[in-house]
């Protein structure tokens, strides 16, 4: 090779180097106004999910919380009218109910609770059914209270179904064979024998020291007669 054909096949070398190391410049370089724009939505993104986990939500929280103070004082205080309607200064547990918040699932409970008090049975299940909480004793509880609407209203299926929800909710030697003897007792009506025994028998066996274990070999040994029967 010659020396020229040499110098010129470095030349070539050379420039494929500096094309490739130069290429993420003109990249931007031809790009940047696509690139700048992206970036800017990405910092927008990034800065508002902040501010709404930051600040935005734990004010509305806080907000939710002071409005519905006077609320849980008429909860407290058995004053059913007001805690459905308000006093004409502070909302109401129907207008603070909903939205997922612990505020507004508290809101339903009350709301729920209180028109159970006036034997609305049908309108409380939509708050009941919002009143979610990890709670060892409000959770089951409130689900308890939804199988209680169900059972007033004699849809039975529906109320074993909701009562079933709470025994396995936080289980614990309280609200666990509790909601086990509704279900029982729910299952009875629909004259499903075989698993009124299953809860019946759930008592007896994880929870045979709680009052609700009294005299269940009974209840137990009729269940199961009547399955056997039916």
């Amino acid at each position: 090779m010659s020396q020229n054909e040499e110098m010129n096949e470095r030349e070539e070398q050379f420039e494929e180097v500096r094309q490739s190391k130069f290429s993420l410049v003109n990249y931007y370089e031809e790009n940047s106004r696509t690139i700048t724009i992206a970036a800017i939505a990405l910092i927008v993104v990034v800065a508002g999910v902040w501010t709404y986990f930051k600040w935005y939500q734990p004010k509305q929280v806080a907000k939710k919380n002071a409005e519905l103070f006077m609320t849980e004082r008429y909860f407290q205080m058995d004053s059913i009218d007001l805690v459905l309607n308000g006093d004409g200064i502070n909302p109401s547990a129907v207008d603070l109910a909903g939205g997922g918040n612990i505020a507004a699932r508290k809101a339903s409970y009350m709301a729920g609770r209180a028109l159970m008090e006036k034997g609305q049975f049908e309108e409380a299940i939509p708050y009941l059914e919002d009143a979610n909480f990890d709670d060892m004793m409000v959770g089951p509880l409130a689900k308890c209270l939804l199988g209680d609407c169900y059972a007033e209203l004699e849809r039975y299926e529906e109320a074993a179904k909701a009562y079933m929800k709470a025994a396995e909710k936080n289980k614990n030697d309280f609200t666990t064979p509790y909601a086990l003897r509704k279900a029982a007792r729910a299952y009875e009506k629909t004259e499903n024998w075989s698993k009124a025994a299953d809860a019946y028998r759930r008592i007896k066996k994880d929870y045979p020291d709680t009052e609700f274990a009294q005299y269940i070999e009974k209840y137990i040994a009729r269940a199961e007669t009547k399955a056997a029967n039916s």
